[in-house]
């Protein structure tokens, strides 16, 4: 008797266990399917004090969850040794009756007590669910989301609550590249694009027969002269024009092959994902969301999340605007290309000069969008019109190179940061009382009337007698008077000023600006010791006094009746650019200055770009 009593209180002891492993099971199973991690498991970022990031704290959140997947494994290890143990304590008893009641038993304590620890457990979940509710962000319109306290990456002006998770999505940027893994279809077709590309290059050149060796002879200079290329675009020259050539892309072709084609399973079993799973599924559910709109903000590099009636708002706010655009009922691009085509073919060139000049075979509408201005008020939006696939992207690309060299001569041209601080170490000895000032063109792209601003283009080409001046003219005034672009389903004509988005706008509003400030100098008496200008930004260095300083802001405003120049003076410090410029006793200092609204954001190194992009 003492025997089998002894063995009934072993087995509903570790009947009890087995009640506490099954209890801990369930408990670690329904965190992981509810993406939940318990507070003992949770492991701290060592960083969070110092250098927090996204990468650090979701790295320490990974490992967690492989300490929880590894705690559950323990569990049933030791789930299946009290099983063992308590069959091995039931058959050292010799009834088998009482072997059979002692089974019963040790399962009826089993369920009723792992009953009552499922519902402790239960209400840990929901606690654990309830503290993560309370860590989701939801801003009212206009504040600012952040992904960890360090790093404001995200403004959300929706209505829309953002998780944790979407915030730490956006906060890489928009130009942040998921880990694609590597197909091998792809991969070849590439590398027969570029076969295709490199046969046709050598194919429509001829190799001039004097060719130069250098005195070791090793080196060998070709001058080629350029064909007329064939209309079928997927045509591929033949093989056998060159040795040198086909031997280069036979070994292309096979190191691809046995470096990533025929390995490709193995590679992307080795790639690492740069994403949690929890920040693929925000991607997705940001998505799938129609009410918001994200696009990255005008300036400082924030990613902003609008509600889209707001955003629609915004954009018909600007396109009403009956000066400036007029709505189109119907998709004129046919009509706009044949008219193109006639232009093409009437224009005083040669044949090879107008072979430069490519239509689309397929042309679309411009797509029209709208960059929030963060640091303005009532947070207005600029617009930009993208003109790929457009019928002007390439007749606008083939007048920029010829604007180009016409801006670069211009006497206030500033080209970047760079060439501003060394037009500055020209100024020295300043006088007292010397205003640093600084002026902003408002709207400039979408205020040059076009009667003016193809003047300024056509006297610049004069003054150097450029041969094709008339050429680009008539150019310039097609892809200014058939911008044509769609927003929300809708087709609009550009009336007034050029698109940002047309590749000739920067050197077209650069011209128009040389040619108005430069008249406008003339009439004027007192004039700046320093001028300079980065396309709208104007900076200049005044010595004559406040009062003439407001005479002259108010006269440039009112020498053209379209263009109004906003500005800031100080006697201390302004900022132009990135650069922040101070006066000291009468010389001028620099530093590197950051706009408020800068968010400090650069390509994620986890980002899978290309390395090179990185560093």
């Amino acid at each position: 008797m003492d025997h089998t009593r002894k063995c009934r209180i072993k087995v509903e002891r570790i009947a009890k266990k087995i009640a506490r492993k099954n209890a801990d099971i369930f408990f670690l199973l329904e965190c992981k399917k509810r993406d939940l991690i318990p507070k003992g498991l949770r492991i701290q970022n060592p960083l969070r004090n110092t250098f927090k990031t996204t990468y650090s704290e979701n790295l320490a959140r990974r490992m967690s969850k492989k300490l929880m997947s590894h705690l559950t494994n323990i569990h049933y290890r030791s789930r299946a040794k009290f099983r063992y143990d308590i069959e091995g304590t039931i058959n050292l008893v010799d009834d088998r009756q009482l072997q059979g009641d002692l089974r019963e038993l040790a399962k009826q304590i089993s369920t009723n007590e792992v009953k009552g620890m499922i519902l402790q457990k239960e209400k840990k979940i929901t606690q654990l669910v309830m503290e993560r509710e309370k860590s989701e962000i939801s801003l009212p319109p206009g504040a600012t989301a952040k992904s960890n306290k360090s790093d404001i990456a995200v403004a959300n002006l929706s209505s829309k609550t953002l998780t944790q998770s979407q915030i730490d999505v956006l906060s890489l940027n928009l130009k942040f590249c998921p880990t694609q893994k590597l197909d091998p279809y792809v991969l070849a077709g590439d590398a027969d694009e570029f076969d295709r590309r490199m046969r046709n290059k050598y194919h429509f050149y001829d190799v001039n027969p004097q060719i130069e060796a250098s005195q070791n002879g090793n080196e060998i200079t070709e001058q080629f002269i350029n064909k007329k290329p064939k209309k079928n675009i997927r045509w591929r020259a033949p093989h056998g024009e060159n040795n040198n050539l086909d031997k280069y892309l036979e070994s292309f072709h096979n190191q691809i092959n046995a470096t990533f084609i025929s390995k490709s399973k193995h590679l992307n079993r080795n790639y690492n994902e740069n994403l949690t799973k929890e920040q693929k599924k925000a991607i997705t559910e940001l998505k799938q969301e129609e009410s918001i709109v994200i696009k990255p903000a005008d300036k400082g590099g924030k990613v902003v999340v609008m509600d889209l009636k707001d955003y629609l708002e915004e954009g018909y706010r600007q396109l009403n605007d009956s000066v400036s655009y007029q709505k189109l009922y119907c998709d004129p691009t046919k009509e706009h290309t044949k008219r193109l085509k006639k232009i093409i073919k009437s224009l005083d060139m040669e044949e090879d000069e107008k072979s430069k000049i490519n239509i689309p075979s397929d042309p679309s509408l411009g797509r029209f969008n709208l960059l929030p201005k963060l640091h303005k008020e009532n947070i207005p939006g600029r617009p930009i019109v993208s003109c790929n696939k457009t019928i002007t992207e390439d007749i606008s690309g083939y007048v920029e190179k010829h604007l180009k060299p016409l801006v670069k001569s211009t006497p206030s041209f500033c080209r970047d940061t760079t060439d501003f601080l060394n037009k500055l170490m020209n100024v020295n000895h300043l006088v007292s009382g010397t205003i640093l000032v600084t002026m902003d063109v408002s709207s400039l792209y979408t205020s040059i009337p076009h009667k003016d601003g193809m003047e300024a283009v056509e006297r610049s080409l004069a003054e150097i007698g450029h041969p094709l001046k008339k050429s680009i003219m008539e150019l310039i005034g097609f892809t200014l008077t058939h911008n044509t672009f769609e927003f929300n389903e809708e087709i609009f004509l550009q009336l007034q000023g050029t698109a940002m988005g047309t590749k000739f706008a920067p050197q077209y509003a650069n011209l128009f600006m040389h040619h108005f400030e430069e008249d406008f100098m003339e009439t004027q008496i007192l004039r700046p010791i320093f001028y300079t200008r980065y396309i709208d930004d104007i900076v200049m260095i005044w010595t004559h006094g406040e009062q003439s300083l407001k005479k002259f802001h108010d006269s440039i405003n009112d020498f053209h009746p379209n263009i109004r120049l906003t500005m800031e003076s100080s006697m201390t410090a302004v900022s132009f650019l990135d650069t922040l410029v101070n006066i000291e006793e009468g010389r001028i200092f620099t530093s590197l200055y950051r706009k408020p609204t800068d968010s400090g954001k650069i390509l994620n190194y986890h980002s899978f770009h290309p390395v090179h992009c990185k560093k």
